[in-house]
């Protein structure tokens, strides 16, 4: 609740000034930093992680899990973040 007020005056503020870029970025870094922040994706990560680790997709130790998981949620964010770079450019 608290990021969608700011994020709807500031993509109006950069949509007035003509700045494509600033907006793109803007748009980027909102959907990317909210996805890495959602804390049911860190919750499945973790479980997916450990669950890849038991299957011996990856090796099953702490370490190589955390990498894991911290992967699967940094592909997750950029994702996000680019699917609204996609949307804002179309819109």
């Amino acid at each position: 609740m608290g990021l969608f007020p700011i994020g709807g005056a500031k993509a109006t503020a950069m949509a007035r000034k003509g700045s494509l870029v600033g907006l793109l970025t803007f748009a980027f870094m909102l959907g990317f930093g909210t996805t890495v922040a959602e804390p049911a994706l860190i919750v499945i990560a973790v479980e997916a992680a450990g669950i890849a680790g038991q299957a011996g997709t990856i090796e099953n130790t702490e370490e190589a899990e955390a990498s894991y998981a911290l992967g699967l949620r940094m592909t997750v964010a950029v994702s996000v973040g680019a699917a609204l770079v996609v949307g804002v450019f179309e819109f």
